[in-house]
């Protein structure tokens, strides 16, 4: 393993890729680094067993919950290439895919700069909507009002909703935390519990929540 190598975290779940760069920025399902730099890819998984592959660099590595593995590659010329799941994970595995994306050194460094800029001045409940995007939320929850796996987010602020347990509640700053920290705790009547917890800051959680509470 070269010593001088950038690293980053990948960290696996159903059904995408979460990225944590060393400054502390963080994207989803899409890895950019500076081309002609070693990088080391720290993996690990949030729920259950994934595989990070990235054809064009012949690396492939095992995502384990509560272990963190490694491998390495060496990015030799700017592009972009696809990575993928390779560990049968469930109903979205096939399309856990990320983007590898190598920049020039110059351009690379200019990128994280940006990232810190955008994210201290967009709104929140756009942030919201970006990170809902990100996560492959809506994957399993629309916009639109067309129901999926799971409940569509349009007009669900507020709403009386049935749960499984027979309760009804209403959906509110709390519901919606807890939905996202421990999702079975509160499971909505018709739908299967195959929803995983996300572990979010309350930042990222009060971005969603007031997206949500936009979206009408």
């Amino acid at each position: 393993m070269p010593k001088d190598a950038y690293e980053v975290k990948v960290e696996g779940f159903m059904w995408g890729w979460d990225i944590t760069y060393p400054d502390g920025t963080k994207t989803t399902n899409e890895l950019r680094v500076p081309e002609g730099v070693p990088i080391k890819v720290n993996l690990t998984a949030r729920d259950v067993l994934h595989a990070f592959y990235i054809p064009e660099y012949r690396v492939q590595e095992e995502a384990i919950p509560g272990r963190t593995t490694y491998f390495w590659f060496n990015p030799t010329k700017a592009g972009e290439s696809r990575a993928y799941c390779t560990e049968f994970c469930g109903n979205g595995h096939s399309v856990m895919l990320a983007k590898v994306i190598v920049m020039e050194k110059e351009k690379f460094q200019a990128w994280l700069s940006e990232q810190k800029g955008a994210a201290a001045g967009m709104p929140t409940a756009e942030r919201g909507a970006k990170l809902i995007e990100d996560l492959g939320c809506t994957m399993c929850h629309s916009t639109t009002g067309e129901e999926g796996g799971g409940p569509t987010f349009k007009g669900i602020f507020g709403r009386k909703t049935l749960l499984t347990d027979g309760k009804t509640i209403i959906v509110d700053d709390s519901y919606i935390k807890t939905s996202i920290l421990s999702p079975k705790d509160n499971l909505v009547k018709g739908f299967d519990p195959v929803m995983q917890a996300y572990k979010l800051p309350d930042n990222d959680i009060k971005a969603i929540t007031e997206y949500l509470k936009a979206l009408k």
